[in-house]
């Protein structure tokens, strides 16, 4: 199961956000091949199972979170989330930094309110 930086990155995601939905089996074998970098043969052995058994039990269980994922699709949600987040922060930091303190256009409110608006709308769909 050779896979990129981005794709073990991707699927540790998935395990933090759909875990608990998982049997204790699938996330023992989850726990040991992407937290604590056991190899398929080692897990195999630990389980006195084939290493073929192992394999497709991950492969499974992947495809498992990535169909949580595209129901409920809440890494994408915390994705959107973090994104108006940063761009609150910014705009925040914009308001504090204006030589002109205390006096903000209506514009740079009505753009942080709106922003504030769009992470609600976010977090009510979750």
């Amino acid at each position: 199961m050779s896979q990129s930086i981005e794709d073990i990155i991707y699927i540790n995601e998935l395990i933090d956000m759909y875990n608990p939905f998982l049997s204790e089996k699938q996330q023992k074998y989850l726990d040991l091949y992407y937290a604590k970098d056991y190899s398929l043969t080692e897990i195999s052995e630990l389980y006195h199972i084939s290493k073929q058994a192992v394999s497709n039990n991950l492969s499974r269980t992947i495809q498992q979170l990535e169909q949580y994922e595209q129901t409920m699709q809440w890494s994408q949600k915390k994705l959107d989330i973090q994104k108006q987040l940063h761009s609150i922060q910014r705009q925040i930091e914009k308001i504090y930094s204006d030589s002109t303190e205390g006096h903000h256009t209506l514009k740079e409110k009505d753009e942080l309110k709106e922003s504030i608006d769009d992470l609600l709308n976010i977090v009510n769909t979750l």
